[in-house]
């Protein structure tokens, strides 16, 4: 089963292109979207389950955006990573800039109880107006019945898209 939960972060306007989720419940309330459990789990709500977070703003900083960095990431982006962490969410979606980038933050890394989440940020499949910096790219992820997510990235340089070498969301050594 895969757990999806929302958060707004674009409608409480602060400065310019910044971001700050307000309300927190939803990770606590119903998922969005529950797919359909494989043969032989659970299903929802069970240890069989992958939840995953959604957000249009950054939860982390992103590499070669130094210029712009302080308007994509979330003002509160601390507390959400917190809160997630907490909740047992083991991804982060978001787009905002459209750079594709993949990191893991660590909470709570001096204490036993230590929470990782990976953090997938978008690229973008649209040409627009001018050819992207970074190509136009998406992700598809793969979940295998031990619950080990693979994200295959999809580059295009103008062509059609070709996938890339996939890697997992956890450190596989860790778990």
């Amino acid at each position: 089963v895969v757990d999806l939960f929302s958060f707004d972060s674009a409608s409480r306007a602060i400065w310019s292109a910044e971001g700050f989720v307000q309300d927190f419940s939803a990770v606590t309330q119903q998922p969005r979207l529950v797919t359909t459990a494989p043969a032989g789990t659970q299903g929802e709500g069970s240890q069989f389950t992958y939840r995953i977070a959604i957000t249009h703003h950054h939860p982390l900083g992103i590499p070669h955006d130094h210029k712009h960095e302080n308007l994509m990431v979330l003002r509160n982006a601390g507390a959400l990573l917190s809160e997630l962490a907490a909740h047992q969410i083991r991804l982060i979606l978001h787009g905002h800039r459209h750079h594709p980038y993949f990191g893991r933050a660590v909470i709570h890394a001096d204490q036993p109880e230590s929470r990782s989440i990976g953090v997938l940020s978008a690229g973008t499949v649209s040409r627009g107006k001018k050819k992207k910096k970074y190509g136009f790219q998406f992700y598809v992820l793969t979940l295998d019945a031990n619950l080990n997510m693979q994200a295959t990235p999809y580059i295009s340089e103008g062509g059609s898209f070709q996938p890339k070498t996939h890697f997992y969301i956890e450190d596989l050594q860790e778990a």
